[in-house]
C-alpha cells in the first residue's frame, strides 16, 4: 500500500505492517549496544536473548536493495537471502518476533537460522492487499484473513507470510497435535507470498516450508514483481502450488503477466529449475501450444489467460459447515491478475500522477484549489491498507464496513467514524432504530467532482474524478436500541437498503456504548 506521496514506480522501500503495530518500540533498538555481525556463527547459547543490531539490519536492507537494482537489465533468479544468525531455537525466535515489532527487513527462521529476504515496498504491499480485497468481496462470510501472524512451520522453522486465509469454521487442532502457533490456532488453508527484493528461487523454496508435514496449508500463491525496466515495462509472475498435487513442490500453474516478455533466464528457471511443464506455463512471452500463437497481452481485465482459479476444495479444507458447496463456492475464486498488475504498472502510475495523484491528501477541503485525483483501484487499495487502523469492537460491523469500502464508489462507501468528530449532539425524536439525534460532523460528507481532460497522447477524452469533503455539516445519528440487535440478518437488511439511504458511517457513543448510524439529516422526513 502507498505511504504518503511515495513514487510507486520507483518501488521505494517502506517499513512493514509490523511498524504500524508499534512505532514507539522501534526506538528502543537504536539505544542498544552493537553486537553480532551478519553471517556470525557464534556458539553462544541458543537460550540467550536474540539481538539484531540496527547497524546490521540497515546493512542488510542496503544489500537487498542493491541486489534488486540489477533487474532493470537482467532478471535475477539466484538466492538473495542473507543469514543474520545461526543456532537459534524456535522459542527464542518467537519471543524475538513478539518483542521486536518494527524492523526494516522481513526475516524468517529456517531450521534454526534467521534469514533476511525482503525489503517491503509499495508494490509488494499493494499486490497482497489487492488479492485480499477481492477475495474479501467474493466471500467474507466464510473466510478469515490476515497479514500479521508468525506460523510455526517445523521443529525449528517459522515464518510470517504476506497474507493468509482460513475458513472461519476450520476446527482448532486437537490437544497434542501440531498447531499454527503456541496457543493452538488452526493453520490457514492459503498463503500469499509476494516478492520484490526476494528472488523467484527464494519464493519457490518457501513452498517446502509451508507444505511441511507439520502444517495443513493447502494453497501457496506466489507473486514475483521484477523491477521495472528502463522503458518502464514490467514483468510479473504468478505461481500456484497445491498440496493435493502429485508434485506439490512444483507449481500446478505459472502465468507470466505484465507489459513485457520475461527474459530467457526467467523462462529457463521456471521450466528447468522449478520443473514446470511447458503446458503449465502460459501468458506474456509464451506460445500457446494449441495454436502456435503468442498469448495475448495482459492489458485489461477479464482476459481468460490471466485469470487464476483458487479452488474451493483446498481453500475451505477442514470446514464442514460449507459442505455441500453452493454453486458460487464450488467455482472457487477467480483471481484476475490484471487487478494486481494495474496498481504497480509504471506507465499507469505515471498517468495517474499526471492527474495530480496525492494519496495522503486524498480527503481535502472543497476550498483547496489543488484537488487530488485517484482511481477506484488505488482508492480500494488505500481502504484495505487502513483496515488494521480502526475497529468498531463488533466483528459483524467491521465486515459490513469493509465490504462497502471494497465494493462501492468513493461517495457511497461507509466508514468507521470516531465519536470525537461529532459535536452539538441533540435529541430530535424517536425512529425505527431507536433514538434519533442531530449532530455536527467535523469530517463532513464525501463528494466527487468530475471533469473532462483531453489526453494529447492518444487524443482521447478522459474523466478526472476529484474527491473531497464538505467540511463540518449537520447529520442525523440513529442510535440502535440494543447492541444485541446487530446480527448478520440485520446488517444484510441494511445492505439491501444501502443504495437507497445515505449511510455515511457508523460510530459508538463512548458513554452508553450504543452504536449509531450516521445518516443524511433531513428537516422533514422519516426518522
Amino acid at each position: 500500500m502507498s505511504s504518503g506521496t511515495e513514487d510507486s514506480a520507483s518501488y521505494g522501500p517502506y517499513f512493514t505492517r509490523s511498524q504500524a503495530r508499534s512505532q514507539a518500540r522501534s526506538q528502543a533498538t537504536n539505544t542498544r549496544e552493537e553486537s553480532d555481525t551478519i553471517n556470525s556463527s557464534s556458539s553462544q547459547s541458543v537460550e540467550k536473548r536474540i539481538y539484531l543490531s540496527t547497524r546490521d539490519l540497515d546493512l542488510v536492507k542496503e544489500r537487498l536493495l542493491a541486489l534488486s537494482q540489477i533487474e532493470s537489465a537482467e532478471e535475477y533468479t539466484e538466492s538473495r537471502e542473507i543469514i543474520l544468525k545461526e543456532n537459534v531455537s524456535l522459542d527464542n525466535y518467537l519471543k524475538y518476533c513478539e518483542r521486536e515489532l518494527s524492523i526494516p527487513v522481513r526475516i524468517y527462521l529456517d531450521n534454526g537460522t534467521i534469514k533476511a529476504y525482503e525489503v517491503p515496498g509499495t508494490p509488494h504491499s499493494t499486490a497482497s492487499a489487492t488479492i485480499k480485497g477481492y477475495m474479501f468481496t467474493w466471500n467474507h462470510q466464510n473466510l478469515k484473513y490476515g497479514d500479521d501472524a508468525t506460523f510455526i512451520l517445523g521443529a525449528n522453522s517459522a515464518r510470517e507470510p504476506d497474507s493468509w486465509f482460513r475458513p472461519k469454521n476450520r476446527p482448532r487442532p486437537q490437544p497434542g497435535t501440531p498447531a499454527a502457533n503456541n496457543i493452538g490456532v488452526a493453520y490457514p488453508t492459503m498463503i500469499i507470498e509476494v516478492g520484490y527484493s526476494q528472488s523467484l528461487l527464494d519464493l519457490h523454496r518457501k513452498v517446502a516450508l509451508y507444505f511441511s508435514p507439520r502444517t495443513t496449508i493447502q494453497i501457496v500463491l506466489v507473486i514475483k514483481l521484477f523491477r521495472p525496466r528502463i522503458d518502464d515495462t514490467i514483468v510479473l509472475i504468478a505461481a500456484k502450488y497445491l498440496r493435493t498435487s502429485p508434485t506439490p513442490l512444483i507449481p500446478v500453474q505459472v502465468i507470466s503477466f505484465g507489459t513485457a516478455n520475461p527474459f530467457g533466464t526467467t523462462v529457463n528457471h521456471i521450466t528447468t529449475t522449478m520443473g514446470v511443464p511447458q503446458n503449465n506455463f502460459i501468458g506474456v512471452g509464451c506460445i500457446n501450444p494449441a495454436n502456435g500463437i503468442n498469448y495475448p497481452a495482459c492489458n485489461m481485465a477479464g482476459i481468460g489467460t490471466y485469470i487464476m482459479n483458487i479452488p474451493a476444495a483446498e481453500l475451505f479444507d477442514g470446514d464442514p459447515t460449507v459442505r455441500p458447496f453452493t454453486a458460487t463456492l464450488n467455482r472457487g475464486f477467480d483471481l484476475d491478475l490484471w487487478e494486481i498488475q494495474a496498481p504497480v504498472d509504471p506507465e499507469r502510475i505515471k498517468y495517474l500522477r499526471s492527474l495530480n495523484l496525492e494519496h495522503e491528501s486524498l480527503l481535502v477541503p472543497k476550498s483547496d484549489l489543488n484537488l487530488p485525483y485517484i482511481c477506484d483501484n488505488c482508492l480500494r487499495t488505500i481502504m484495505c491498507d487502513k483496515f488494521s487502523s480502526w475497529a468498531s469492537g463488533n466483528e459483524l460491523i467491521d465486515s459490513f464496513i469493509q465490504e462497502t469500502q471494497l465494493s462501492s464508489s468513493y461517495e457511497r462507501y461507509t466508514e468507521w467514524v470516531p465519536y470525537t468528530t461529532l459535536s452539538q449532539v441533540k435529541q430530535i425524536g424517536e425512529g425505527g432504530f431507536g433514538t434519533v439525534y442531530s449532530a455536527t460532523w467535523s469530517w463532513g460528507i464525501k463528494l466527487s467532482l468530475e471533469e473532462d481532460k483531453k489526453d494529447e497522447k492518444d487524443e482521447k477524452t478522459r474523466k478526472k474524478i476529484c474527491h473531497y469533503r464538505t467540511g463540518p455539516c449537520t447529520v442525523a445519528l440513529k442510535e440502535l436500541k440494543d447492541e444485541m440487535e446487530i446480527t448478520q440478518a440485520f446488517l444484510s437488511e441494511v445492505q439491501a437498503q444501502f443504495d437507497f439511504c445515505h449511510l455515511y458511517g457508523i460510530t459508538q457513543d463512548p458513554t452508553t456504548l450504543e452504536y449509531m448510524f450516521i445518516m443524511r439529516f433531513a428537516l422533514q422526513g422519516d426518522l
